[in-house]
């Protein structure tokens, strides 16, 4: 369902106030902090728990396909910044990679 200007009035009673954009610097972190502590669970545990990817694929999936129908439906368009690199996620990043490299070396010499 698309929002018009005069179903917002509607739902709000009348009162019209505009949407407001969703990729805001508060939500848009939230997604970055979501998105590397499910990459962190998956790389340093798939050794304990190996359909732990499988449920992240569906999960992810199901969560685009979300947020299409609410980018395309319910909000307006985000605007676009442009920046040089990832920052500090990057080296969030690297070290999940090389925490969940000894996490899972240690586990699969244990249960051999």
């Amino acid at each position: 369902m698309l929002l018009t200007k005069a179903k917002v009035r509607l739902i709000l009673g009348g009162i019209y106030t505009d949407i407001p954009p969703v990729a805001t610097p508060l939500v848009q972190s939230l997604h970055d902090r979501v998105a590397v502590l499910q990459f962190g669970f998956i790389t340093i545990f798939v050794a304990a728990f190996p359909l732990a990817p499988l449920f992240a694929l569906l999960n992810n999936w199901l969560e685009i396909r979300l947020d299409a129908h609410k980018f395309i439906r319910e909000t307006r368009r985000p605007v676009a910044e442009r920046c040089q690199n990832i920052g500090v996620w990057f080296t969030i990043l690297d070290a999940i990679v090389q925490l969940a490299v000894i996490s899972n070396v240690r586990q699969t010499r244990s249960a051999a």
